[in-house]
């Protein structure tokens, strides 16, 4: 079940509609999840492509992956160093030998794409 689109007037309504769903038995998550375990269950060499990078990287900054310049500094668009960890944890558990490190360095897409493919 999917909660991000209920609309209750306060938090403890909230919570209390969270634990009456996980009382019987019912899972929750928000959209954010579903696509995170989407992406996770996505084969590795969709998640490794240039548009699962790009795909991954466009859902991080919440943005349409056609308005990401691939020349154009990530941190600019706003990715920050939680995103950063987040990227490089779904690349690594697929197979990618990067580092945050190297993220800092790759910073455009374009660059991004190119360390990723050249180090699988």
């Amino acid at each position: 079940m999917i909660d991000d689109a209920i609309s209750l007037e306060s938090k403890s309504q909230h919570l209390h509609w969270i634990n009456s769903t996980v009382a019987l038995g019912l899972h929750h998550m928000n959209t954010q999840t579903v696509l995170r375990l989407w992406a996770l269950s996505a084969p590795t060499e969709f998640i490794l492509s240039e548009r699962g990078i790009l795909l991954a990287v466009a859902e991080q900054l919440d943005m349409d992956a056609l308005e990401i310049d691939p020349y154009y500094d990530l941190k600019l668009y706003g990715l920050d160093s939680v995103g950063i960890v987040s990227l490089v944890g779904l690349w690594r558990a697929n197979g990618a030998h990067i580092r945050y490190e190297d993220f800092e360095k790759s910073i455009h897409l374009v660059d991004l794409i190119h360390h990723i493919k050249n180090r699988v």
